[in-house]
């Protein structure tokens, strides 16, 4: 799917996911997706995502809800939830108190 406005997924939903600017997704239901958040775009996760996500230069990701997948961050990241798996080349990494990473690998120069 190629999300380039506004997307709310609240159900279940099986499929790769592409955000291209300006496009915005909040998955509150649950994705079986690998999702690209390409830059100038946004991604907010309060539910479950089954897969890996990407986050380019200049992209917004916030993970409130669950990431049993790989996160590979290059953009602005925030996580409050839990990750399998983050990999981070990015200064704008923020992780709050209460978040489970259960593998944070640091690229930062």
């Amino acid at each position: 799917m190629l999300i380039t406005t506004y997307k709310l997924i609240d159900q279940i939903y099986e499929g790769d996911i592409i955000i291209e600017s300006p496009g915005q997704l909040q998955v509150s239901g649950i994705a079986n997706s690998k999702i690209y958040v390409h830059m100038g775009s946004e991604l907010v996760v309060d539910g479950i995502i089954n897969g890996d996500i990407t986050i380019e230069n200049n992209s917004v990701a916030s993970i409130n809800g669950i990431v049993n997948g790989t996160v590979i961050n290059h953009g602005k990241l925030r996580i409050g939830g839990t990750v399998n798996a983050v990999y981070n080349y990015s200064n704008d990494f923020f992780v709050d108190q209460d978040a489970i990473i259960r593998t944070n690998v640091d690229h930062r120069e």
